[in-house]
């Protein structure tokens, strides 16, 4: 920092001053180094004078008193996710021009086989829909443990396109 008022000085610390060259004055100046002039067969008259602060650390101040007790926790509790992934490829296209729903039991799970129903999660987890490997808005789609519903939006959904829905859920375990 460079300070020209003195009284700033006497507040902030002591003054270190260097004799720099308008030209060398680009150059990083350390503390305490004086720069001389490159011009010194003749006199340079653009000689600017650098101050800096020098800052010494005071000492530690009092520590403060202990914060209030935090609630007691239970180490013992562990939440363990629940993923599953539901398959669905387009054999024809679907035209979102209307709300279009996908039966539950058109889709496959992650071993290959055919489903009845989606997990119902509640509160306890969310839906991702991805539409040709695509994550889509939670706004176009509601899934109940039926079917898939994807609200109109004016696209097509082209055959051979794949939909992926996959629910997260979340459970806690104790551990005695």
């Amino acid at each position: 920092m460079d300070y020209t008022d003195k009284r700033q000085f006497k507040k902030h610390g002591k003054r270190r001053s260097a004799v720099v060259c308008v030209p060398e004055r680009k150059k990083r100046i350390r503390r305490n180094q004086k720069v001389p002039c490159r011009k010194r067969k003749r006199k340079c008259k653009k000689k600017i004078i650098v101050t800096r602060i020098v800052y010494k650390q005071g000492p530690p101040g009092q520590q403060g008193p202990p914060g209030q007790q935090g609630p007691p926790g239970d180490a013992s509790i562990r939440i363990i996710p629940d993923v599953r992934r539901y398959f669905f490829v387009a054999d024809t296209d679907i035209d979102l021009s209307n709300t279009q729903m996908i039966p539950a039991n058109r889709f496959i799970n992650d071993d290959g086989e055919p489903v009845n129903e989606f997990v119902e999660l509640g509160d306890e987890g969310y839906y991702n829909l991805y539409v040709n490997a695509v994550l889509q808005e939670g706004k176009i789609y509601n899934v109940n443990p039926n079917a898939l519903t994807i609200y109109s939006n004016e696209e097509v959904i082209y055959a051979s396109t794949l939909i992926i829905l996959e629910a997260v859920g979340f459970s806690i375990k104790r551990i005695h």
